[in-house]
């Protein structure tokens, strides 16, 4: 197994450097512990709780994070110092916290340095918070699968968790480089990548170098972090069985953290496709009610750090990944239109509460006949259309009759500009800005009318609307901006944005 030495000597001198520096200040630091576990557990080990059943503390120092990882550091420490290097062995974590028993792990519980961090799980902002959510989940979900597989259901958890220590242990000793990127995060980003581009080192090249000199099985490690062309051949020194419960412990924490990144859409912007990626293999394993399993370890697995705060961990009482990706989409569909917000009182309050009816990603026919139907002509636009560009015939289509048109007439319009026909149509199709202007009819006086491409990346054709009332939009910005509400609240519709 790679020391911790040989784990940071692969890299350029640079991020060698950064990454001892690195490894050296987070291993001073760490993350806090749950105060009531760590209590319970002094007071579990003082009344000798625990003598009768390891097991039993193994459980509860499982329920804080810190507290657990805190233990696998020091213990491994003590275990080497006690045994020897020439007689060490590979341990997976459960054995560790069996060979150390209950009295030594009361010498790791009761050191003073636990009670003096200067981090405060009570003071955590929303991405250190959000970091615990993740880990919580992943967790569980590896716990559950594993058992399921008839692999140990405690080194899957195990696992799993040391898979997340780097980017917990970025987000309490790097906050502001963690925010940054957690609240920036865009499809196809990686985060591995963007945490190396930041601090000179990725979040998994940390955990593995942190826990490098644990004396972890070489499996173990091996799930946690594998290079890229990694190989490892048959006359290796990991047997092809231990490389099977590596592959597989990869895999099985690959579902968990697909799924916590699943049940934060907000954060994760690719959270639909890793939903889709989570769920067939979840379904595989535990069926029809695999989401409720895993929610019942996650409940479990989530207990003290329910009791700490409840109104901060009570979402992972709700695993629902379908509805918060729901959720989220709509909440976008809503932040994307933006001149919703410069409207007027009455049309502000008639998109908002149609907003809530468009599903993200289809044709909302629906929602198009109200909008068209009822909001359209409730705020002052007595006629229009909606033209589509038709590529095969060089038009731009009427394809969505709006009230009564006056000035314009429901007929296809060339949107070439060479075209001998002069249109606002074409004209409204080419212009940078929409076009504000007013006609006149003898029997209808003076009619405004408003016009503008509609799409963003690629033009899908022209909106135009009239005013036969002129004086129902006394100056252009209060126009403008209902209009353009009504373009994107459109687009939303027809699911072009």
């Amino acid at each position: 197994m790679e020391s911790q030495d040989s784990s940071i000597s692969s890299g350029s001198p640079l991020r060698n450097r950064r990454l001892k520096r690195a490894c050296e200040y987070v291993g001073k630091l760490w993350f806090p512990v749950n105060p009531e576990v760590l209590e319970k557990v002094r007071e579990g080990l003082s009344t000798g709780a625990y003598q009768l059943d390891i097991d039993f503390l193994l459980d509860d120092l499982k329920s804080d994070f810190a507290l657990y990882t805190h233990c696998l550091r020091e213990l491994s420490e003590r275990y080497k110092a006690e045994v020897g290097e020439e007689h060490r062995r590979s341990l997976t974590p459960s054995d560790l916290i069996h060979w150390a028993g209950p009295d030594r792990i009361a010498m790791v519980v009761n050191d003073t340095r636990l009670d003096s961090s200067p981090h405060d799980l009570a003071s955590m902002n929303e991405e250190q918070r959000a970091r615990l959510h993740e880990a919580l989940l992943s967790a569980s979900v590896a716990e559950t699968l594993s058992e399921a597989k008839n692999v140990d259901a405690d080194l899957g958890f195990s696992v799993s968790l040391l898979r997340q220590l780097g980017l917990m242990l970025i987000s309490w000793n790097y906050p502001q480089v963690y925010e940054k990127v957690m609240q920036n995060l865009n499809t196809g980003d990686d985060l591995e990548f963007i945490f190396s581009q930041a601090l000179g080192f990725s979040p998994s090249l940390l955990a593995v170098t942190v826990i490098g000199d644990w004396g972890l099985a070489p499996d173990i490690v091996r799930a946690i972090h594998v290079e890229k062309g990694d190989a490892i051949d048959d006359d290796s020194a990991i047997r092809k069985e231990a490389r099977q419960l590596s592959e597989e412990l990869h895999q099985i924490c690959e579902v968990g953290e697909a799924l916590a990144r699943a049940n934060d859409p907000d954060r994760y912007p690719e959270a639909e496709r890793d939903w889709l990626s989570a769920k067939d293999e979840i379904h595989k394993v535990l069926g029809e009610r695999g989401l409720k399993l895993i929610q019942q370890t996650v409940t479990k697995n989530a207990d003290s750090y329910l009791s700490f705060d409840k109104k901060g961990f009570q979402s992972l009482n709700s695993l629902n990944p379908v509805l918060k990706i729901r959720q989220a989409k709509e909440r976008r569909l809503r932040t994307s239109n933006p001149y919703i917000q410069k409207c007027g009182p009455r049309l502000k309050r008639l998109l908002e509460n149609l907003y809530e009816k468009i599903t993200p990603g289809v044709i909302n026919v629906e929602c198009i006949k109200e909008l068209v139907n009822d909001i359209i002509p409730a705020v002052g636009f007595s006629g229009g259309c909606v033209y589509i560009i038709d590529p095969a015939v060089g038009m731009l289509v009427p394809r969505i009759k709006i009230g009564k048109m006056l000035l314009e007439e429901y007929k296809p319009v060339t949107y070439s500009l060479s075209g001998l026909e002069s249109s606002q149509i074409r004209n409204a199709f080419h212009a940078k800005e929409p076009l504000i202007d007013t006609g006149y009819r003898p029997e209808e006086g003076n009619i405004a009318y408003i016009a503008e491409v509609l799409g963003h990346q690629k033009k899908a054709g022209v909106v135009y609307l009239e005013v036969s009332d002129v004086s129902f939009y006394p100056n252009d910005t209060l126009i403008r901006a209902h209009f353009r509400a009504i373009k994107e609240t459109l687009a939303d519709c027809l699911n072009l944005n």
